[in-house]
């Protein structure tokens, strides 16, 4: 009875606390929620660069189909390959350039008026927008550029029968040169 027992602090959850826990372990979970959350956005870049690719390139095969008479007159004329298919090449190239736009000002909504505001609240204080705004304006434009000359490049080697074909007083016959 004279033994006297030391009481021993808990070590594991008590009372919905975790006193175990230590500033080095939290910052470990953070950086893995940030690393997961980095290779789901990556996952998700790429799948939309493919959606965009497919979509500037079935808008550049609606537009060489609506084109046929046009580019008929073109090769009727003498038109090179080059000259035929280069309007197509700079449609590509506009609208992937007016997508990066749009994707630059929905970065600026997010940016601001989510972000920003949310942090804020928990008083966490961020840099502005414009902070950032050259060099995202500059990636934008950058990716929305490759990827409208990419997918309307593509395009046009994918539907170039209708492009090369043989101008419309020659169909069927030899070639007159």
């Amino acid at each position: 009875m004279g033994e006297r027992q030391h009481a021993r602090l808990p070590t594991g959850k008590a009372g919905g606390r975790n006193r175990g826990v230590g500033q080095a372990e939290v910052a470990q979970n953070i950086d893995r929620v940030k690393n997961g959350l980095t290779v789901v956005a990556v996952v998700l870049m790429g799948i939309l660069l493919l959606v965009s690719l497919f979509v500037i390139m079935n808008t550049i095969k609606l537009t060489v189909f609506a084109r046929r008479e046009e580019i008929d007159i073109m090769r009727y004329v003498g038109s090179t390959g080059f000259f035929v298919t280069m309007p197509f090449i700079t449609e590509g190239a506009f609208i992937g350039l007016l997508a990066a736009a749009a994707a630059f000002g929905l970065q600026y909504y997010i940016y601001t008026y989510v972000f920003v505001d949310i942090l804020s609240d928990f008083g966490i204080f961020m840099n502005t927008f414009w902070h950032y705004a050259p060099l995202l304006a500059v990636a934008f434009a950058a990716v929305g550029l490759f990827t409208g000359v990419i997918a309307s490049g593509l395009s046009v080697k994918r539907y170039s029968h209708a492009l090369t074909r043989p101008p419309p007083y020659n169909r069927g016959k030899e070639r007159i040169r």
